[in-house]
């Protein structure tokens, strides 16, 4: 497979082809990975409400046992295991979730300074089009039509 190549018998049309791929790489990239860090967040902070109310239901629940006078010291302990294991989780979910935010706010950064080089892009492009027009095509019809 053959892929198509940029044009290098002119700078004026390798700038315009520069800016417009610059222009759309600019644009594209940064709000996708936007899309995917945003839904990873969303994500982490289901999975830490939902760790989050296994451990309040496991609370409840050694308080249940710790109260009821049948209740083995092996099974309170084996509850209150099961709550701190828990806990351990909510833990590293909150690092996760912090860790996805921090990525987040830099993305957002990210994608604010590329609108400023989809700008840098557009320029480009407009002044290769622009100059290759007014340098090279325009001379080159006015040679055709008064030949």
């Amino acid at each position: 497979m053959n892929l198509p190549t940029l044009p290098t018998d002119n700078l004026y049309k390798f700038m315009a082809l520069a800016g417009i791929v610059l222009m759309l790489f600019s644009v594209v990239y940064p709000f996708q990975r936007l899309q995917e860090l945003e839904i990873r967040a969303i994500d982490s902070r289901t999975q830490l409400a939902i760790v989050g109310q296994r451990v309040a239901l496991l609370q409840f629940q050694v308080k249940a046992m710790e109260k009821d006078p049948a209740a083995t010291d092996e099974k309170i302990l084996a509850l209150r295991s099961k709550s701190t294991d828990l806990g351990i989780e909510a833990l590293r979910g909150v690092g996760e979730n912090k860790k996805n935010e921090a990525l987040l706010s830099q993305l957002r950064l990210f994608a604010g300074i590329s609108l400023f080089t989809s700008l840098g892009g557009l320029v480009l492009a407009i002044a290769g089009f622009l100059l290759w027009y007014l340098r090279i095509q325009k001379p080159s019809d006015r040679q055709a039509h008064s030949a």
